[in-house]
Formats: structure tokens, C-alpha cells, sequence
């Protein structure tokens, strides 16, 4: 999972208009238009991401859940690896008793994992496989600000057949109604990830209003869980805790589509 504090420099107490500030430095040090340096794209890619993220309330409260939640976890994993084994019988036997007693849920948990995993894998082939170019014009752009404050621009590109895009604010003159430009489409589903204003050295722009924005870290968060739950030999507690896990990311993503 990506850090996203570490990616726009800042620490985790850091106000909003902190985080608008060091991505207005980044964005200009890393902009593919101004930059030469190599790399210099997909790390611009990463603080934009990290922006989206951060810049929403909203967003910003269910990542910094989602952090703690695997941080967490990570804690009580390295404490049970450091734990030493239990000596008496009865200890033992308690533990057998608990995976005995959660057994007859395992292959409920087991299944949803798998179907998870195979929901990941559905998502991961439409997004890795070679893309698809369609041409089309702008029919209107929306510029409107946020609840949260009067600074924040939240911008919707439309196209002819009246798909909206998301875009970061930084590009809220960038199209206007009538201009030509290219969509890259996923293969399977025919979801545009990123639009391209035709015109020489244009900046593929992504779009951030469906699951492969800057929401494409919860397939990730998804996939892991459910390969741990539904496919990796682990005890009957390990899999029903991947299994309840994957349910639940599995929910937020079908949500975010």
C-alpha cells in the first residue's frame, strides 16, 4: 500500500492547506512538461494520486483507516511470530477447541475469497490488458467547488455521448467544449482511464471518478486479503480473518465501480 504522506512529503497531522502546498511544489518539480528527469511521469502520477486521496475529507478518512488497519495488523502479526509456543495441555486444547468450534464456517469464508480473488484478477486483466484508443469531442465542462471549501475545484469533462471525467482541478482550463480528444479505454469493459487533448506533446490526463483512479490501491488491499483467505494454507482463524476482510473490501470496491 502506498504511503501517501511520504509521497507528497508531509507528515500525517498535516493540514489541508499543508497538503495543497507541497503538491503545488511537487506537481511543478515532477511535471512531465517541465521535467526531463527520468521516472519523471509515474512519479507524477504518484503525487497526484496522493493528492486526490488526501485533498477529500472523505478520502483522506477512509485511507488513514485503511493505514492504521494494516499497521495494525502487521503489529499483531510480528507479536504472534515473537509469541512463544504454548507448553500446557491445556492451552492447547483450548486452541484446538476454537478451530474446531469455527469450522464449519471455514468453507463459507474460504469461498468468498476465492470469488473475491477472481473479481480482483476480472479487474487486475481489464486494466493490464493493451488498452484501446477511441476519438471523441468535448461536449461541456463543469467546474464546480466543494462542500469543503472554496478553493477546491472539482472538474467533469463531458464527452459527446455524455460521459463525464473527473480531472484534477490543476487542469480546470485545460479543455473546452468543442475540443478533439482521445480516450484510453480498458479492453473488457470499455472504461475510460485517461483523456488526451489532441495535440502535439498532450499529457494523458487520468480520470479519478471510477475504480482504476486513485481508488485502484483498494483491488490491491482486496486481492491480498483474498488470496491469503481463500488460497494460501493458513489455520482455520487466519482464513476466516482473510475471509471477513476480503467481504468487506470486497463491498467498498463493488461500491466504488
Amino acid at each position: 500500500m502506498k504511503d501517501y504522506y511520504s509521497i507528497l512529503q508531509v507528515n500525517r497531522e498535516a493540514s489541508k492547506k499543508e497538503i495543497k502546498e507541497a503538491y503545488r511544489k511537487l506537481a511543478l518539480l515532477y511535471h512531465p512538461d517541465t521535467s526531463s528527469q527520468p521516472g519523471t511521469s509515474e512519479k507524477f502520477h504518484d503525487i497526484s494520486e496522493a493528492y486526490e486521496v488526501l485533498e477529500n475529507e472523505e478520502k483522506r478518512l477512509q485511507y488513514d483507516s485503511l493505514l492504521r488497519s494494516i499497521e495494525s495488523t502487521a503489529h499483531k502479526i510480528y507479536k504472534k511470530k515473537k509469541r512463544p509456543q504454548p507448553h500446557s495441555t491445556a492451552e492447547q486444547l483450548t486452541k484446538e477447541e476454537y478451530d474446531e468450534s469455527i469450522r464449519p464456517y471455514l468453507k463459507y469464508s474460504i469461498l468468498l475469497s476465492r470469488v473475491a480473488f477472481a473479481f480482483c484478477m476480472f479487474l487486475f486483466l481489464d486494466y493490464y490488458l493493451p488498452s484501446k484508443t477511441t476519438l471523441d469531442i468535448v461536449s461541456a465542462v463543469e467546474k464546480n467547488y466543494t462542500n469543503t471549501s472554496s478553493y477546491d475545484l472539482a472538474i467533469e469533462v463531458f464527452i459527446g455521448n455524455g460521459t463525464g471525467l473527473r480531472i484534477p482541478d490543476d487542469y480546470h482550463d485545460y479543455f473546452k467544449a468543442g475540443d478533439s480528444v482521445a480516450l484510453k479505454r480498458t479492453l473488457i469493459t470499455n472504461t475510460a482511464i485517461n483523456i488526451t487533448k489532441k495535440a502535439r506533446f498532450a499529457t494523458p490526463i487520468r480520470a479519478y471518478n471510477n475504480i482504476y483512479g486513485p481508488k485502484m490501491f483498494l483491488v490491491y488491499i482486496l486481492a491480498t486479503c483474498s488470496l491469503l483467505g481463500g488460497l494460501v494454507n493458513l489455520s482455520p482463524h487466519g482464513k476466516i480473518s482473510f475471509g471477513i476482510a476480503s467481504a468487506f473490501f470486497l463491498l467498498i470496491v463493488y461500491i466504488l465501480i
